[in-house]
């Protein structure tokens, strides 16, 4: 059975890791797996990137919710 992580959540580690540009200490401070905080981060460069207008992490974030349900 997976975790569901809260959009909330998603948005901080996500935030933390382009200020950091450390995936691997941001997964630790907050005990996630650093390939699931690698992958919160690509996906939501890939869905800014793929948006013309570009997308607030917060509406990224509720799409990764809503394909992970």
């Amino acid at each position: 059975m997976s975790q569901t992580y809260s959009l909330e959540l998603k948005e901080q580690v996500v935030k933390e890791v382009q200020d950091t540009h450390n995936a691997t200490l941001v997964a630790r401070q907050h005990q996630l797996s650093p390939s699931m905080v690698r992958r919160w981060t690509r996906e939501a460069r890939q869905r800014t990137a793929d948006s013309p207008e570009g997308l607030s992490l917060a509406e990224g974030n509720a799409t990764i919710e809503a394909v992970s349900d």
